[in-house]
């Protein structure tokens, strides 16, 4: 074998090395589950989503999406294993996007949903925080951040959405991910 395939060869074997199953949670997706969240409601919801580490490193949503789903039989298959280190998804079915709500996180990671009707709520996002580029290849960790809130009919309600139960300099331990692009770093 030539050098040049060998090296392509090794390369391609390195960069499987970092890939994650796909799971697939869509069999529990029922629409009839989603349709209570069609309906305008009059509660509002806000706050801020953030991680903070012990060394006060601040990972904010700030310019991120963020979003407000249903808790569901299929949202909390998602949710469940998210927090059992679970990166990558089977695509959500298309139906699924018409109950899902997003905002961007504005300077400080604050967001802002209203016209809710009252129900359990997944609000979250995905927080990118950069390691390190070596060989053409950058790091990165996506510390997910999600809370489970309820909201009531005529009611503003203001969460905080940061990680539970573990800090986040253990979290990022816990969960590197590779990601590639972009090369250039």
């Amino acid at each position: 074998m030539h050098a040049w395939r060998v090296g392509w060869l090794l390369i391609a074997v390195g960069l499987g090395g970092c890939a994650t199953p796909i799971v697939d949670v869509t069999p529990s997706f029922k629409e009839d589950d989603f349709r209570w969240v069609a309906s305008p409601g009059t509660a509002t919801l806000n706050g801020q989503a953030f991680a903070r580490t012990r060394r006060s490193e601040l990972y904010s949503c700030a310019g991120l999406e963020i979003y407000l789903v249903p808790v569901t039989p299929y949202t909390k298959a998602i949710s469940e294993a998210m927090e059992d280190s679970v990166s990558r998804f089977a695509p959500h079915p298309p139906e699924y996007f018409k109950y899902r709500r997003t905002t961007i996180g504005d300077a400080s990671g604050g967001f802002e949903f209203r016209d809710l009707p009252a129900g359990q709520w997944y609000v979250g996002c995905g927080v990118r925080s950069f390691y390190a580029c070596q060989w053409g290849r950058c790091e990165y960790s996506i510390v997910h951040i999600e809370r489970m809130v309820e909201t009531r009919e005529g009611q503003a309600q203001r969460v905080i959405v940061t990680p539970g139960g573990v800090s986040v300099d253990e979290f990022l331990r816990r969960k590197p991910k590779c990601e590639y692009p972009p090369i250039w770093c």
